[in-house]
């Protein structure tokens, strides 16, 4: 028998899926990121963090919801860090907290949560919708033996 699933979707959050899609987003956006380097990871990794939160979440309504805020917490996770670490590497060379060494970082970090994070939250949004749908289509073909 068929599993029942609604279309409409709900807005609940299974934090596990949407933690783990943040950490990847993350893990993949740090090391250009701290390096000051744009690459295309910066505008994809949404994607991957969506393909995350969706293909881990258990309802169908979850998905969306999940991706999104996956995408939009890693994003967002990524600009903090890449505050601190401003901060951080301007301290270690002597410069002190607030010199211009640790305002490129904090520029950086500005443009990519204004421009990169509603990206990555529609991405993310997109993309585990694909994912859920995907599992739910597959695990619906093996369940029936088909």
């Amino acid at each position: 028998m068929a599993r029942e699933r609604s279309l409409r979707p709900s807005f609940d959050v299974n934090w596990r899926p949407t933690l783990l899609g943040a950490a990847a987003l993350l893990a993949v956006l740090l090391p250009g990121l701290l390096r000051l380097e744009i690459r295309r990871e910066v505008y994809l990794g949404g994607l991957l963090a969506g393909l995350v939160a969706g293909g881990l979440t258990d309802r169908y309504g979850n998905a969306m919801s999940n991706g999104l805020l996956a995408g939009a917490l890693g994003g967002a996770a990524a600009c903090v860090v890449l505050f601190a670490y401003g901060s951080y590497a301007s301290w270690r060379l002597g410069f002190g907290f607030d010199s211009v060494f640790a305002a490129q970082y904090g520029f950086r970090a500005i443009a990519l949560f204004v421009l990169a994070v509603p990206i990555h939250a529609v991405e993310g949004a997109l993309a585990a919708l694909l994912a859920n749908g995907l599992r739910v289509r597959l695990l619906d073909r093996f369940a029936s033996g088909g």
